[in-house]
């Protein structure tokens, strides 16, 4: 599935394709937080430490996506992870 869906904006609408519906919730715990990094994520090529988030945008209910930088995809990546996915719902709040 990496290889036919390239990075992690790619293999994020699909893992968001595949577990929600168009009934499904955005503010609902059967909508999904995708936090995924990309082939090159945690390599020297330069622009290399970014990652993708991908869900369900509680505004419109379509999907959304934003590519955020810094050092938690290179993290990520290093511990042996593409991505995490998150569903559920808590009853009270919670760390991850």
């Amino acid at each position: 599935m990496l290889r036919r869906f390239i990075g992690g904006t790619g293999l994020g609408a699909k893992i968001l394709y595949d577990i929600t519906g168009g009934q499904t919730d955005p503010l609902g715990p059967d909508n999904v937080l995708c936090l995924l990094t990309g082939p090159v994520t945690g390599t020297r090529i330069t622009g290399s430490g970014r990652h993708s988030v991908v869900f369900k945008y509680h505004l419109t209910g379509a999907w959304g996506e934003t590519s955020v930088g810094g050092f938690w995809g290179r993290e990520l990546k290093r511990a042996g992870y593409d991505g995490l996915v998150i569903s559920g719902r808590e009853a009270h709040p919670v760390y991850l």
